[in-house]
């Protein structure tokens, strides 16, 4: 998975030589200030027959960008909010905003915009990394985020992905059936246990998904942030408890990992400690407080309920 991160500093002073500083980061890790997806949306793409809001796995999880700012101003280029762009006029016009314009306070990490994600590369149509959802949904995570500061001053909302263009989705399904050199690296972080041939049959990967309308958000609860690593993390297991981790709090997996412990209520045999049942709860919660349908086999995606999901857009964002 590459990630390209370039930083130049230059500081002039009386006297003085301009000297720069530039720094490379290829692969940005599982961390971020601001704030990946896939095996429930809709499982990256499709609908499933146990989600009442036709979401299934992911057949939508892309690129991830795991580069994280060290604060709003101090932003990876992937992860920057692009609220001074328009929104495309096709989706302007289907109702989308920019979800940085609603809520600046909820942070933006859109995981397939970069190469921090399950194919280890951008997905198709993630021109920049922006959140753009329906108004309505973005006016839902705006009253979240009121409420869950209302609760814990240092905790916020950290989207990994929003409306995902049509092409992405096909772009999902059709990595699930190739073989490519960037496999090896993120088998191990995004789906250890089930062969990648099987991600499609199992619902994680889809045809379709609800992240298409605008309807449907993947996301967390964060706290602090973390400095941008200085070099590509090893891939770790994204169940294990020595996972690469970000500034979400401890759900007991990451985001996107493919696992039947990232299902809201694991099966027998796979365990989570107190606080990551607690951690999921809470997010839960203050979710459907406001509306938001949970998908049972991802706990970071949600679909409002009541917005209209039938119709799935390939606009590319730009």
């Amino acid at each position: 998975m590459q990630y390209g991160l370039r930083r130049v500093v230059v500081v002039i002073g009386i006297g003085l030589s301009v000297s720069a500083c530039v720094r490379k980061v290829t692969h940005a890790p599982p961390a971020s200030n601001l704030p990946m997806n896939l095996a429930s949306d809709d499982s990256r793409g499709g609908t499933s027959g146990s989600n009442p809001q036709g979401q299934t796995g992911h057949s939508g999880t892309g690129a991830t960008t795991n580069q994280v700012p060290h604060s709003d101003t101090d932003q990876a280029p992937a992860l920057v909010r692009n609220q001074s762009l328009p929104v495309p006029a096709e989706l302007a016009s289907a109702g989308f905003v920019d979800l940085s314009a609603i809520e600046p306070s909820i942070s933006t990490e859109m995981r397939y915009a970069g190469s921090y994600n399950f194919m280890g590369r951008p997905a198709a149509g993630y021109g920049v990394a922006r959140c753009l959802l329906k108004q309505k949904v973005a006016e839902a995570l705006q009253e979240v985020a009121r409420d869950l500061k209302k609760d814990a001053a240092t905790h916020f909302l950290k989207v990994y992905d929003c409306y995902r263009p049509d092409r992405a989705v096909k772009d999902f399904a059709a990595w699930s059936v190739t073989s490519v050199p960037e496999d090896e690296g993120t088998q191990k972080e995004f789906y250890p246990r089930t062969p990648k041939s099987e991600l499609f049959a199992k619902g994680y990967i889809a045809d379709s998904s609800t992240h298409s309308s605008g309807c449907t958000v993947d996301l967390t609860i964060a706290s602090g942030s973390m400095p941008i690593p200085a070099e590509i993390p090893v891939s770790k297991d994204c169940a294990s408890g020595d996972r690469n981790r970000d500034n979400g709090l401890d759900m007991g997996t990451n985001f996107d990992c493919f696992d039947l412990a990232s299902h809201f209520a694991p099966p027998t045999g796979v365990t989570l400690s107190i606080q990551q049942k607690q951690n999921r709860e809470t997010l839960r919660k203050v979710m459907m407080a406001h509306g938001f349908e949970p998908f049972e086999k991802e706990w970071w995606h949600f679909y409002l309920k009541g917005c209209d999901g039938s119709q799935r857009l390939d606009v590319a964002i730009e």
